[in-house]
């Protein structure tokens, strides 16, 4: 395959463009959040007990929706505000998934022959992985996973225990946003404070963003994408072959489902494509370096890896009977 630079830019501006506007809109919420949103208010909507809030946090997508590029930023400002760790992470993790605009687009790429398997299949799946994730992490302190600016930034603000973690090494007390910025009345006040950490969050996440767009553009333009389809008509090498191409190519989690329909493969490979991508993708191990340490991240990649892949490479045999004899279809 010839390689031509305009090609290689082409891509790499497409994935960037297609990220960067809800990384901003991410960003400009967070600086909203960090200003105007009073400390814990989300999380004394949550139940009091802590699995209950854990599993709550994996559906908050339906009322609060974003797409993976924009939660990222969105979660760091929330946990600063006093949100749950565990519930945080569970949020990350479901939301892309579990938010309106990916349910219908899911819908619509897979209209024929029967869209509810899929979008059923894709949501439920996403919903019971996440909300495991945050279940576990319930049982560790978040110092041993946040990044440690991160962990210092909660110290610096807040004075509240985080799930996850007991005492002031996992939590401390917020003071106002105008105090930190080091702002007065006279600089233009919350609004001006809010625009500054949103600035701030935008250049901060936008470099990881950047490289892991990078990363992805050189996998897809070599000789190694072209290989995809082909190898993956082997049945037993589908599941994981489509996993690591949605780790790869990056894809919003709002236009996935319509790029991967025009795959000829089973469901079992393609809903582990639409499960794991939006989970863990090149561009978002960079955006969770700015919240995770390193150990983390491959950790949480690999494990969720393992058990997308153990669960879904038969799941076209095993739950579409069923499905079909509980509906009729």
């Amino acid at each position: 395959m010839a390689y031509h630079p305009q090609d290689f830019a082409f891509t790499f501006l497409s994935i960037l463009f297609e990220g960067v506007p809800f990384l901003l809109i991410g960003t400009m919420l967070s600086g909203w959040i960090d200003v105007y949103l009073p400390g814990r208010t989300i999380e004394n909507l949550l139940p009091r007990n802590r699995v209950l809030a854990v599993i709550t946090s994996a559906l908050l997508g339906l009322v609060i929706p974003m797409c993976e590029c924009t939660a990222v930023p969105v979660m760091r400002r929330l946990v600063l505000k006093g949100f749950p760790v565990a519930c945080a992470v569970t949020y990350i993790l479901a939301s892309p998934v579990v938010n309106p605009v990916s349910i219908f687009n899911t819908y619509q790429a897979f209209y024929r022959p029967d869209p509810w398997f899929m979008v059923g299949s894709r949501f439920g799946l996403t919903v019971v992985l996440a909300s495991l994730v945050g279940l576990v992490l319930l049982k560790v302190p978040v110092r041993h996973y946040l990044n440690p600016r991160v962990m210092r930034s909660i110290l610096e603000q807040s004075g509240q225990a985080f799930f996850g973690g007991r005492g002031k090494e996992d939590g401390a007390t917020a003071s106002s946003p105008a105090k930190r910025s080091g702002l007065t009345p006279s600089e233009g006040g919350r609004l001006v404070a809010a625009a500054r950490t949103s600035t701030r969050d935008f250049l901060d996440v936008l470099v990881y963003f950047a490289a892991g767009a990078m990363l992805a553009t050189i996998f897809k333009e070599s000789i190694l994408y072209s290989q995809v389809e082909r190898l993956s008509e082997r049945p037993f090498w589908a599941t994981p072959v489509l996993m690591i191409f949605s780790f790869v190519s990056s894809l919003c989690s709002s236009s996935d489902a319509l790029i991967i329909a025009q795959f000829n493969f089973p469901y079992g490979p393609r809903l582990a494509f639409l499960v794991y991508g939006p989970m863990f993708d090149f561009k978002l191990v960079f955006l969770y370096l700015t919240f995770f340490q390193r150990w983390f991240i491959a950790v949480l990649g690999a494990s969720m890896f393992v058990v997308v892949w153990m669960i879904t490479w038969n799941w076209t045999d095993l739950v579409w009977p069923l499905y079909f004899r509980l509906t009729g279809s």
